[in-house]
């Protein structure tokens, strides 16, 4: 029984331990029409600012893709998660190639989010960051919003944008903003397949040892 509450206990760090590489869209968006829509310059920076209420774990980062004229073909965007100092913790880059998700407001899915997963997912604390993307947003890649909404756990501050550097480290001025970066969150933690497969072990051991030692007493007293 001992071995047992041990080996649960330790499955247990391993379970807290591994992070959910599934997620949910931190900010979703109902896009202005095209005439509303916002046409930056080809080499600009745009994102916004939020501050995070509870730890999250952030398992991709991604870009929204207008229906056409849309993400040009071989065109790339490149999105980082900083911090407000402007220190890069994540980036990933973007192009018309990237995992789809269907934005709430299009279930139709020619309005989309583009992601690619981050290789490690990233745990933020609670705190203020700035989500960023750069590229030739002269077509498309960035949008203003009719409408957004956030994860329960995530408050958006104010939109950011920057004409030369690659962090946005200037105010739009509320209510105005870019919504083009994105990320892909979780706030639970689920057991990796490695996890299950060593609690699988683990108790297939314990079960053998038992029945071994089982096999030994009878012998012993026969």
């Amino acid at each position: 029984m001992k071995r047992l509450v041990a080996l649960l206990a330790m499955f247990g760090m391993f379970w807290v331990g591994s992070p959910a590489k599934a997620g949910v869209l931190a900010l979703d968006i109902n896009p202005s029409p095209p005439s509303g829509g916002l046409y930056l310059g080809s080499a600009v920076s745009v994102g916004w600012k939020f501050s995070v209420l509870n730890p999250v774990t952030v398992s991709a980062l991604g870009l929204w893709d207008q229906d056409p004229p849309g993400l040009v073909l071989n065109t790339s965007f490149s999105v980082t998660l900083w911090t407000t100092g402007g220190v890069s913790l994540a980036s990933a880059t973007i192009t018309d190639a990237s995992n789809p998700v269907v934005s709430t407001y299009d279930p139709s899915g020619l309005s989309r989010w583009l992601f690619e997963d981050l290789v490690t997912p990233l745990t933020l604390a609670a705190g203020d960051y700035v989500l960023g993307a750069s590229g030739d947003f002269s077509a498309a890649g960035a949008r203003n919003a009719q409408a957004i909404t956030t994860h329960p756990d995530i408050t958006w501050t104010e939109g950011r944008f920057s004409n030369s550097a690659v962090f946005p480290n200037n105010d739009f001025g509320s209510p105005r903003a870019a919504f083009g970066p994105n990320m892909m969150i979780s706030t639970g933690t689920v057991p990796e397949p490695g996890t299950l497969a060593l609690l699988a072990l683990a108790l297939g051991g314990l079960a053998y040892s038992r029945r071994r030692a089982r096999t030994l007493i009878g012998v012993r007293y026969r």
